[in-house]
């Protein structure tokens, strides 16, 4: 899963950070001390990685963006923060940018993977400020369900009822179309993923009425993902009309190894974005697989500044 070589740059960046590859004695010095806190707050060690690969991740994507304007960014340096309204992540400045170098992105974190996906404007391009036409929201969600008390039929009832108010009739039907409850619960997971994904890209968390946020023609398929596949044919509606403007995906992605102990290591990867800007690379781009030292330790500033 490496990103195929092209002579354009990509505007549409996909970046995946399996948990198994932060070390159990988490490198909190790679986050400025400010930043600790929020990682080191869980019990389990599996949720403390998350938080902390997605910090990780947003504060790579900074540094790889910005480095040209400030030769001595490091991850310690990045000022990440979050919209208290709509909860999604951003970041100030660094020194020596005047305009924003990433239009917006998104993180999402599961099943032992931490996902983050990026817009970015055309190269030598200039977008002041954040275009609302770029928008972009991403999300990973496993295809079994973990173990717990419940069954299949429980776990998708609670949340396929009319009365739960997250599925529209046509896709609580898509989802009880499948002929065993393994699959229901991936067309169940497939329909999450997206609508999750579509919520984060326009900012207003799950507090949206979800029953507007419709998605049809959502198709399982192989989970091998050896061939390559990724769906791309699953059509938005809001409040029955279809919105031909956003570019909906879900890739497969397998070898997670830290998620929940009874799931198959295979996740579903979700992206919503507006289709404007977007070239035949970017919509081929493949998922880069970030490595701690190859890609993240290189921003560390003990290593940069010595």
């Amino acid at each position: 899963m490496t990103a195929p070589t092209s002579c354009r740059s990509p505007t549409l960046l996909r970046y995946a950070l399996p948990s198994s590859s932060i070390p159990s004695r988490l490198p909190l010095q790679l986050l400025p001390q400010l930043a600790r806190g929020p990682v080191t707050q869980f019990y389990r060690l599996s949720d403390s990685k998350l938080a902390l690969g997605s910090q990780l991740l947003q504060r790579m994507l900074l540094c790889e963006t910005h480095q040209d304007l400030d030769p001595n960014i490091t991850l310690q340096s990045v000022t990440l923060w979050k919209d208290p309204e709509s909860g999604r992540p951003g970041y100030l400045l660094p020194e020596g940018a005047t305009e924003p170098r990433i239009i917006d992105y998104n993180v999402s974190h599961h099943s032992g993977l931490v996902v983050l996906a990026a817009r970015l404007p055309p190269p030598n391009t200039i977008i002041p400020g954040s275009p609302k036409s770029r928008r972009i929201g991403v999300d990973v969600v496993p295809t079994t369900l973990p173990q717990r008390a419940f069954s299949s039929e429980e776990f998708l009832d609670s949340y396929t009822s009319p009365s739960s108010g997250v599925f529209t009739p046509q896709e609580i039907a898509a989802i009880n179309s499948q002929p065993t409850w393994p699959l229901r619960v991936r067309m169940f997971y497939m329909h999450w993923a997206l609508k999750e994904a579509y919520v984060k890209a326009i900012g207003t968390g799950l507090v949206t009425d979800l029953t507007q946020i419709e998605f049809r023609n959502v198709k399982l398929f192989d989970l091998d993902r050896s061939a390559g596949k990724r769906y791309t044919e699953a059509k938005l509606y809001l409040s029955g009309v279809e919105q031909p403007e956003w570019y909906l995906e879900v890739d497969v992605f397998e070898g997670v190894d830290e998620g929940e102990p009874d799931e198959n290591g295979i996740c579903y990867i979700a992206i919503a974005t507006e289709r404007e800007g977007l070239s035949d690379e970017d919509l081929r781009g493949e998922w880069k697989v970030v490595n701690m030292e190859r890609d993240i330790w290189k921003w560390d500033a003990t290593r940069r500044l010595g």
